[in-house]
């Protein structure tokens, strides 16, 4: 079917009176303008401006002719099919003189018209289904009240979870609704750009909003994501799978090589410290210049010597003031009324503190600590279970954790609900965790008013076990002993408790007396050390206890702890700890006893081995005896084992004697003397040698294998390869794994203490 070209153009003509006129008067000057031009046979050169006349005059046409098809797409014409409107224009072009003149082949004019029908085809049907579905408000509310798999599908979270997180950012201020978007709105943006990969372009069209207005608020939403990065984004976990770990196979893969001396960076001050030394500064702390803090990536923060310092160097001065306690901190009246005190008190004091940010003062303190130090305290139950089995923690850190709980529930919850100006995720139950695990490791005891507190500067020391070579006192406890019998200190003492009563916040800060030391010097020693500092009651010091040489890390101790009150306390272990101990329950004791005799057996044993005044330790509700580093078992342990397995006859001699005797080891005694056939003397003081028997040794030894079951499977060797391969940087494996080695090593010694006690029978 041919079409008619005149009848086209007067059907561009018509739809183009109904618009704009402009394209009518271009189309018909180009006509007027190809009938004057004289046509020739064949093709001729022209000029350039002549030709590109020519083209715009083309592309003219190709508009003309587009916009005719696009007119007749939008009535369903298909008569205008691309292949149709090409036939047209060869019409057009065997009909017009104009297009001889042009330089452009018959299929590069095809090819253009072709090409400009496409892209207003496609722009029509992207245009129709973009109305066709909801955009701007409109998406929101669809999406809003839709269903769920679809709001999960566009925002990658759920509705509830959608709707919590806007309302954490307008309670904190971190968000606030515009005239034309709500805060709901601007997440929405800001989760289908990240959630979908989604260019600006798109996003405009979605929600009909301008490049810079999506922009904008994507970056508002942005930073209030970081803002609450520590909250809600868990980091990974760098501990590598016990699964790897165990594995000969996987393992080589994982391991990393350690740096040669030569290799490794030497520790310096880091941005953190910096800060940390310019609050001291701003709050009147005073340090020695011979003490340099350094801050290493994988040992944390240290304090080494860069002279040699002396015993009795005072190498501090802390401010009371400076120190986070229940009386400085900004919620001492809110703790006060609720009746808290001692470390429940400390932890809504630091958590307070950690609430208002920058504005706390002790802000340039807190940037120094972790979130939460790396206590079992705050491992996971599945952690505790899998790391902890069978150690003296195993059991000690689930009732920990329960009774924290129960604390927070009690005195923590109640003063959020009463207290609405306080921002309740910071006094979260895993919050209060955190501060416990930080009290715990970090915190001091300061005086009798403040009780105890976080000390900045002191709790930089590390501890080493036995080495301690700085000590912290208050100055005026130490005038105090240095002269207990002098009313008039006494009476000084009891003005500047007053006087430490009144002035106990940091409103009255003490002024930058950070005496100059020259190069290669530090703070002065014995006389001198009052002239450089003075006596102060408000000040605590750090006085050096033993010679330290230039470049050695100055250690404070925490007491002479075996590694489960190490790791209980502070997070960490050593090496061959000489306070090691492992405990054998009484209820193990028991237990084994039963496999052998009746339970009233047992118990009427356990009745006499009482009633001569014999008792394990006792802590919280439960008793048990402890085992050396050197695996010798307790003496009370000894006797009770001696007791359970004397014959009948023995016994009963025992239990008549009781009650005339005048000392329990002389009951004892008498028993071992017609025994061994020794004096009466000697046997009065008994000896562990006389009560290893052959039957006593074979029990140390049943109860040592029974107490080394309660670990598992795995030998020691697997757990001392295993503690080997995962290094330090795996904190929570490699201390447990440390703990479990060294209290499976004191077992061993028990077995070796029976086995040479049995030897002698």
């Amino acid at each position: 079917m041919s079409v008619d070209p005149s009848a086209t153009m007067n059907y561009v003509d018509d739809e183009a009176s109904s618009g704009s006129g402009d394209d009518v008067n271009l189309v018909d000057g180009h006509n007027k303008r190809q009938s004057m031009t004289p046509s020739g046979s064949g093709r001729r050169k022209r000029s350039r401006k002549a030709t590109g006349d020519a083209i715009v005059d083309a592309m003219l046409e190709i508009a003309a002719a587009s916009k005719m098809r696009a007119s007749a797409i939008m009535k369903n014409e298909d008569r205008f099919s691309i292949s149709k409107c090409i036939k047209v224009l060869d019409e057009m072009q065997d009909k017009s003189t104009g297009m001889d003149d042009l330089d452009l082949e018959l299929d590069e004019m095809e090819l253009v018209a072709a090409a400009a029908g496409y892209y207003y085809y496609n722009s029509i049907t992207r245009q129709t289904r973009c109305n066709s579905s909801p955009s701007g408000s409109g998406f929101m509310n669809e999406l809003l009240e839709g269903p769920d798999d679809q709001c999960r599908e566009m925002l990658r979270m759920d509705k509830h979870v959608f709707h919590k997180l806007c309302n954490t950012l307008r309670h904190r201020g971190m968000l606030r609704d515009t005239a034309g978007v709500m805060i709901e709105e601007q997440l929405a943006i800001f989760l289908n750009i990240v959630g979908h990969n989604e260019r600006n372009r798109v996003i405009q069209e979605r929600f009909q909003h301008s490049g810079e207005t999506i922009s904008r608020h994507f970056n508002n939403v942005l930073k209030a994501i970081k803002s609450l990065s520590r909250e809600f984004l868990q980091p990974p976990n760098m501990e590598t799978p016990p699964e790897i770990l165990n594995s000969n196979r996987f393992y080589p893969y994982f391991k990393l090589k350690k740096l040669t001396p030569s290799k490794v960076a030497p520790p310096m001050a880091s941005r953190r410290l910096r800060a940390f030394k310019r609050w001291m500064k701003s709050q009147g702390f005073e340090w020695s210049d011979a003490l340099e803090f350094t801050d290493c990536p994988e040992q944390g923060i240290s304090v080494r010597a860069l002279c040699d310092l002396k015993e009795g160097d005072v190498v501090a001065k802390i401010p009371k003031a400076a120190c986070l306690t229940i009386k400085t901190s900004g919620a001492r009246e809110m703790i006060e009324s609720a009746g808290l005190d001692g470390s429940l008190g400390l932890a809504v004091a630091l958590m307070y503190e950690k609430s208002l940010g920058q504005d706390s003062p002790w802000a340039g303190y807190l940037q120094l600590l972790p979130r939460q130090e790396c206590l079992p305290l705050v491992w996971t139950l599945g952690e505790v279970d899998s790391l902890l089995c069978g150690t003296e923690l195993h059991k000690t850190i689930k009732e920990d954790k329960a009774i924290i709980y129960e604390d927070w529930k009690e005195n923590i919850l109640p003063i959020v609900n009463s207290a609405p100006l306080i921002d309740p995720n910071y006094f979260s139950v895993e919050e209060y965790f955190a501060a416990k695990s930080l009290i715990a490791s970090r915190s001091f005891e300061i005086d009798e008013y403040h009780g105890s507190g976080m000390v900045p500067l002191a709790d930089l020391f590390n501890h080493k076990t036995g080495a301690e070579d700085v000590h912290f006192t208050s100055s005026h406890q130490q005038s105090d002993d240095d002269d207990d019998d002098d009313d008039d200190d006494a009476v000084s003492d009891n003005s500047d408790n007053n006087k430490l009563s009144t002035n106990c916040g940091l409103e009255n800060k003490a002024s930058d007396t950070t005496a100059t030391v020259e190069e290669n010097s530090f703070i002065p020693s014995d006389s001198d050390t009052s002239s450089a500092f003075g006596d102060d009651p408000m000040m605590l010091e750090m006085i050096m206890v033993r010679d330290v040489k230039s470049g050695v890390e100055v250690f404070n101790t925490y007491g002479l702890v075996g590694n489960a009150a190490l790791l209980h306390r502070y997070g960490f272990t050593e090496p061959d700890n000489p306070f090691d101990i492992v405990n054998i329950d009484l209820e193990l004791v028991l237990k084994w006893g039963c496999s052998l005799f009746s339970s009233r057996y047992c118990r009427a044993r356990l009745a006499l081995w009482r009633r001569l005044d014999y008792s394990g330790c006792i802590s919280d509700d439960s008793e048990y005896f402890e085992i050396s580093s050197e695996g010798e078992p307790q003496m009370e342990l000894l006797t009770l084992l001696y007791i359970m397995l004397l014959p009948d006859d023995a016994y009963h001699k025992l239990d008549t004697s009781i009650c005339t005797a005048d000392k329990a080891n002389g009951i004892i005694g008498m028993i071992l003397s017609e025994k061994h056939d020794i004096s009466w003397e000697r046997s009065s003081e008994i000896g562990k040698d006389l009560l290893l028997t052959e039957k006593v040794c074979s029990a140390l030894m049943a109860l040592a294998d029974t107490r080394e079951s309660l670990y598992g499977s795995n030998s020691i060797n697997d757990d001392m390869e295993a503690q080997k391969r995962c290094g330090i940087k795996e904190r929570k494996l490699y201390h447990s794994l440390a703990l479990r080695v060294s209290e499976r090593r004191i077992l061993e010694k028990l077995r070796t203490y029976a086995t040479a006690g049995a030897k002698k029978f």
